[in-house]
């Protein structure tokens, strides 16, 4: 979080990557993460995608086109090594940041997708949810196993973090000097979980 806070108070004053976009992504890749260990027989590897999730944004020094992917993960990658994690462990990680590579693994699959659902933020102005081009999502979709695609619980995920963008986005201003700012985001799921049955569900609500 103090990555994110340094951005609003420098480049990111609109907090458009700032911690509520960083707090929305890990829900919702952990609802992702938690629907393909309990529902499948595929097993990505939690931490990979939490610490990717979270530093994926880490290195920008402004808005707009993501110039710092690559910076990104460099800090990711040593703040793991910092952690204790081995050098290929901590780059195994790290990659998942960046779209380069041309094999897509689970887990950079799920770092991904959490991004582009919040990409639905009116204000990135891509016209919120019905502006939204489904196919771009990889969730339960082609590029899973037949045997594990479900388009009902891959809509779903797409209704509900539409609802959660709709509940969060504007509470930016109450939230500013918020000191637990991931615990309130999770408090707001808690609250309207009769809203978003699937990601509290995934929570244990």
């Amino acid at each position: 979080m103090p990555i994110y806070l340094r951005h609003e108070q420098s480049f990111d004053m609109y907090s458009i990557h700032g911690r509520m976009h960083i707090c929305r992504n890990l829900i919702f890749s952990e609802t992702m993460l938690r629907y393909y260990l309990s529902e499948t027989h595929q097993t990505p590897n939690p931490d990979e995608v939490r610490y990717a999730v979270a530093f994926h944004d880490a290195g920008r020094q402004g808005n707009g086109r993501d110039l710092w992917e690559a910076d990104s993960a460099k800090l990711c990658e040593e703040y793991l090594m910092k952690m204790g994690w081995t050098q290929a462990d901590s780059n195994r990680a790290s990659s998942h940041i960046t779209k380069s590579e041309e094999r897509w693994t689970l887990e950079k699959r799920i770092v991904h997708d959490a991004d582009i659902l919040d990409i639905m933020r009116p204000i990135c102005g891509h016209g919120g949810r019905a502006g939204f081009r489904e196919r771009i999502l990889n969730f339960l979709g082609p590029k899973d196993a037949p045997g594990v695609r479900n388009e009902l619980v891959r809509s779903q995920l797409i209704e509900e973090a539409w609802r959660f963008i709709q509940i969060t986005e504007n509470l930016k201003g109450k939230l500013s000097d918020c000191t637990d700012f991931m615990q309130a985001m999770l408090q707001k799921l808690v609250d309207h979980k009769m809203q978003l049955p699937f990601m509290a569900y995934a929570f244990g609500n």
